[in-house]
């Protein structure tokens, strides 16, 4: 008979589950809207200088 062998969540930790752990690893950052918004506000406030910049 064989005996299935499970992969340990951590060498530090071969019993936790990620349920149970303090915090989670982030997978991707979650500011990616907001540093698209601020990137259009820059260009926005970028175009608004040149316009300006031509008229006086």
């Amino acid at each position: 008979m064989k005996t299935k062998k499970t992969v340990p969540a951590s060498m530090f930790l071969p019993h936790a589950k990620p349920s149970t752990l303090a915090f989670q690893a982030a997978a991707a950052p979650k500011a990616s809207e907001s540093v698209e918004i601020e990137v259009q506000q820059a260009l926005a406030a970028d175009t608004i200088d040149d316009v300006l910049g031509d008229l006086f």
